[in-house]
């Protein structure tokens, strides 16, 4: 799960790469961004001159030589607001103006809304959506169903997306044979951890490589000795925001246990189960069984990412986009060399890593007269499959200035949503050519032989995680507590609550 803005996945690409975050997970998690491409305002007048000399390749933008350029005016969801971010705003600004120069006809028009559950229904009931933002892609079916999302398959097969789009994240976003969405990033999530956390417990191989835990089990043993040796958190696990139901899922999977299913083509809760309970269960013994926890019961997602940032966790779950990596520098000093990530342990039912991201979403109430100016300016933000020079010197240059500051560069990029194009050639090239990661700390994670990779929850996905923060708050508090009941009881709410208003 994640929280998504507009503002910040476009922001960054306008300032190279620069990421404005507010924290990093679920709750409330900046975007994701391998290196992102920027559109500077040079750069982009150099491409509006090359646009007016033929210089620039029509099909990369779905120009032709007769485009219509009849005045239009699109909406922004997500934009920095001038007063907070004042730094992200005028970014946005410039390349607003780059980009109006470039197309004189496209008038952008500013909303700082980004997309909230608690919001967006009544927003959209009142007709008050921006043009463009982006949402969770657990709230696609939600969304669809609602009659709320545009078909944009005739878009994105004129702008060259549909073809060039890895075949899972284009299923993602296709409902019934049509698409809805513009996928914007993917992220799988893996064990992350601090190679010098474990050096100081003397826990590393003689190799100098991690030991990753195979199972949940062991995880726990190996956690609670780095925090009785280091006094450091040997395994941090997040209760509140969300997040900690977010990162449950991937236990639980690996336990065998459902969350929702469909009967007789209704939605049920499904994690009243012993699979559950099991998971439930060994969370319950990270506490107290291995002593392996953060001595604070409630762990928000800014002390869950505050805490690895400042070195004082030895593993957790999450990713590591290389704008994460920067944003641990840039703000905890964090030593780069100490980052590492491995592959999820596993339990009885196989090892699972929950994979999400973010899409764009264009609402059904939008004129269609809109969407080519939608789509360029998706294109002139690096979002499509096509890399221009500008886009291509740019991330060029968030490579350099990330391998700069100590951020290890793989030789590959972490995930990709595109399995061809321009853009894929062109990122997957200049990750090999600045490479600076030390890959034995990397190697687990990247091997998903043996990974199963689960998307989040097909409903209510955001409800039910905070449902599941509550029932690890409850095993944490108490160790006592009866988890077949606290199952029994989050499994009724979520289906009064939430699901029985699906069906």
């Amino acid at each position: 799960m994640k929280k998504v803005r507009l503002a910040k996945s476009l922001g960054s690409m306008f300032l190279a790469g620069v990421l404005t975050v507010s924290c990093l997970g679920c709750g409330n998690t900046a975007q994701k961004q391998e290196a992102a491409p920027a559109a500077s305002a040079e750069s982009a007048a150099e491409e509006t001159a090359a646009a007016e000399t033929g210089e620039t390749a029509a099909a990369q933008t779905g120009e032709t030589a007769e485009e219509d350029q009849t005045p239009v005016e699109i909406t922004i969801g997500g934009w920095a607001d001038k007063d907070t971010n004042p730094e992200e705003y005028e970014a946005m600004e410039t390349v607003k103006a780059a980009f109006q120069e470039k197309y004189p006809w496209i008038t952008v028009k500013e909303d700082t809304w980004g997309y909230s559950v608690d919001t967006f229904l009544p927003k959209a009931a009142a007709n008050q959506l921006p043009d463009l933002f982006d949402v969770y892609p657990t709230e696609i079916s939600k969304i669809v169903n609602a009659g709320y999302a545009a078909d944009l398959t005739e878009m994105m097969d004129k702008y060259g997306y549909t073809d060039a789009l890895q075949d899972n994240v284009r299923d993602m976003v296709t409902v019934d044979g049509k698409i809805y969405f513009v996928p914007e990033y993917m992220y799988t999530l893996g064990l992350v951890a601090n190679s010098a956390i474990f050096e100081e417990a003397g826990e590393l191989n003689e190799d100098g490589t991690i030991p990753w835990p195979d199972t949940w089990e062991e995880l726990g043993e190996l956690a609670g000795r780095i925090k009785e040796k280091t006094g450091k958190i040997g395994f941090q696990m997040p209760t509140m925001n969300n997040t900690g139901g977010w990162l449950f899922t991937n236990i639980a999977w690996s336990y065998g246990a459902e969350f929702v299913k469909q009967e007789d083509g209704k939605w049920v809760a499904a994690f009243n189960s012993e699979e559950c309970a099991q998971a439930l269960q060994l969370v319950s013994d990270l506490k107290w069984k291995y002593n392996a926890l953060s001595d604070n019961l409630f762990v928000d997602s800014n002390e869950y990412y505050s805490t690895y940032g400042s070195e004082q966790v030895a593993m957790m779950i999450g990713d590591m986009s290389y704008s994460n990596m920067e944003w641990y520098i840039d703000q905890y000093q964090m030593d780069g060399t100490h980052m590492a990530l491995g592959k999820m342990p596993g339990g009885p039912a196989g090892r699972y890593a929950l994979t999400g991201g973010a899409v764009y979403m264009i609402p059904s109430s939008v004129d269609p007269a809109k969407y080519d100016a939608l789509f360029k300016w998706l294109d002139f933000n690096g979002a499509g499959p096509e890399m221009t020079e500008e886009a291509e010197a740019n991330y060029e240059s968030t490579l350099q200035r990330q391998a700069e500051k100590g951020v290890p560069i793989l030789d590959q990029l972490w995930f990709n949503i595109w399995k061809s194009g321009d853009a894929y050639d062109k990122e997957t090239a200049l990750h090999q050519e600045y490479a600076t990661a030390d890959m034995k700390n990397f190697d687990s994670y990247l091997d998903f032989s043996d990974v199963n990779i689960h998307a989040e929850p097909e409903v209510c996905a955001q409800e039910l995680y905070g449902i599941l923060d509550n029932c690890i708050q409850q095993v944490l508090q108490d160790q006592n507590a009866d988890i077949p009941s606290i199952l029994e009881k989050a499994a009724n709410d979520y289906q009064i609550n939430y699901l029985d208003n699906e069906n």
